[in-house]
């Protein structure tokens, strides 16, 4: 854990750079991991872009979500995940969301 913290601080300035550039290119974004459940369920709903779910071994979903003009809503506990657009946020530009799950998992899309 502390050589975690460690890398995380000699990184900052780099990663501080880039966030910068991704505000400019993306309204929404979500990069993040959780732990879950093999019985659980993650629901997308996506009108527009690409959704990519993928499987691992692990106990946890990871999520990586972007969104060019729209705000993404995203919702989860340790069994149900919930992703897509928030409601009245504007349909256009590149949105994708990118996915890896837990063998098992429940992967509803629409």
């Amino acid at each position: 854990m502390v050589a975690a913290a460690t890398l995380l601080a000699a990184t900052a300035p780099a990663a501080h750079g880039q966030r910068e550039r991704d505000r400019e290119e993306y309204a929404s974004r979500v990069d993040t991991t959780i732990a879950f459940a093999r019985t659980g369920t993650v629901e997308l709903q996506l009108t527009g872009g690409e959704i990519i779910v993928s499987a691992w071994s692990r106990d946890q979903v990871r999520v990586r979500a972007t969104s060019e003009r729209s705000a993404i809503r995203f919702d989860a506990s340790s069994a149900h995940l919930s992703l897509g657009l928030r409601s009245g946020s504007r349909r256009s530009g590149d949105t994708r969301f990118e996915l890896t799950v837990p063998i098992g998992v429940r992967v509803r899309a629409s």
